[in-house]
């Protein structure tokens, strides 16, 4: 299934196995057709006619997802420029003007996806200030790398191709679900000048670390079979040939993007891409592994001014009924055990720093997609969070505002946890 999923990352591979395919069953129906027919020779034909339909309609769609990723892909065309950070281009895309000592966002979506998912925040942003996007190496307009996809090498790669683009400092830093991992570490071996860390419903590695490691779907287990089928449905273009069967033509996802759907037939063709699944699928291979490369102490970040945005903490039924599959949980230990950790990410990204702040959604049904529905939250926040930046106040203990956390309780102590 590796060599399948390889092969698949390259261009009209897909077409050519198709071609294959049809080509060997068209070659036993010739064979077939014009020999006296017993029981095994009318069994080999059929079995060689339903090869070639196959081979056929693979070829169709493999082809129509060869025109069609190309015509999506040419909808928005490439932003940005591309910088050589070590035998491969990373693309960086930086729009808008910082104002006086204002200082530049750099915002870094959530998984491993490219920066076209952060871009409902960019074209918020843009108008007042200035912000950057930026491709991981695998997604996007980058290049792919041949180094593991760790997150210490992500925010080195960040870090050199930042610095080589020529965007000068102050920065702060804006990642989303797992990108906010991403950023914090970014921004604990950072050398160009950040000067804040917004967090939007981060990943906190107290999760990924208890959280089905061994299950399958789980943070760390992605089957490379899984990952294969995965791109030959993609290279094969059944999301094309099919469209209602592609997740990100569902209404929700199309209403949940409305803001940028000049970009979204090209984030399509990016997040559908055989190369970017395999890439994913590394990246999510490795991310439990980072041994000590990852931060994951109090005080890491020391005083630097840190807001992290989150969703209500969830600990119903429901929500039992859908993270046990994921996190491996099956009874009631393990569940009570997975709130106790649920509590202890919460307060992970604020702990990093003496100077912090943990806020609410104002609307708990906005969920952990908020920055790509909500934007202008997001940036309405982050106008205040640079306003007071430099008067940041410092304490011993993460600041705790709940004035915005809604009906869903987010700031629940200990006792309240246990009691349902």
């Amino acid at each position: 299934m590796g060599t399948l999923l390889s092969i698949l990352t390259l261009d009209v591979s897909a077409v050519l196995i198709a071609l294959l395919v049809a080509a060997m069953a068209g070659f036993f129906v010739s064979r077939l057709w014009t020999k006296k027919k017993s029981i095994g020779g009318s069994v080999g034909l059929g079995a060689s006619c339903f090869g070639l339909l196959v081979g056929l309609f693979l070829l169709f769609g493999a082809v129509t997802y060869q025109i069609r990723s190309a015509q999506e892909r040419a909808a928005f065309p490439r932003q940005g420029q591309l910088v050589d950070v070590g035998g491969y281009d990373i693309n960086v895309w930086c729009e808008g003007e910082a104002y006086g000592d204002q200082p530049t966002i750099v915002f870094v979506p959530g998984g491993y996806a490219p920066g076209l998912a952060a871009y409902p925040m960019h074209k918020a942003w843009r108008e007042t200030g200035r912000s950057c996007l930026i491709d991981r190496a695998g997604t996007g307009w980058s290049d792919s790398a041949s180094t593991p996809r760790t997150i210490k090498n992500i925010a080195a790669e960040f870090e050199r191709a930042l610095a080589g683009s020529g965007e000068r400092g102050p920065f702060v830093l804006v990642g989303h679900s797992l990108g906010g991992l991403v950023s914090a570490n970014w921004a604990a071996r950072s050398e160009l000048g950040i000067v804040g860390l917004v967090v939007l419903d981060p990943t906190p590695l107290e999760m990924i670390s208890t959280g089905g490691i061994r299950q399958p779907g789980g943070w760390c287990y992605v089957p490379e079979s899984g990952a294969a089928i995965q791109a030959a449905l993609s290279a094969f273009g059944f999301g094309h040939v099919f469209p209602s069967l592609h997740p990100l033509n569902s209404p929700a996802y199309l209403e949940q993007n409305a803001s940028i759907s000049e970009a979204l037939p090209t984030l399509k063709a990016m997040l559908s891409s055989p190369r970017e699944i395999k890439t994913v699928r590394e990246h999510f291979a490795q991310m439990c592994f980072g041994g000590f490369e990852v931060i994951r102490a109090p005080g890491a970040l020391g005083d630097l001014p840190i807001l992290s945005i989150v969703q209500s903490l969830q600990i119903d039924d429901s929500e039992r009924a859908q993270v046990s599959p994921w996190n491996g949980i099956t009874d009631d230990l393990e569940w009570r055990n997975y709130k106790r950790s649920m509590e202890i990410a919460l307060q992970e990204y604020p702990a990093f720093s003496s100077r912090s702040r943990l806020i609410g959604l104002p609307d708990p049904s906005w969920g952990h997609n908020f920055p790509v529905s909500h934007p202008g939250y997001v940036a309405e926040q982050l106008r205040g969070f640079i306003a007071g930046i430099d008067t940041w106040p410092g304490q011993t203990q993460p600041m705790i505002d709940d004035t915005a956390a809604g009906p869903g309780d987010l700031m629940e102590g200990p006792g309240d946890l246990e009691r349902e």
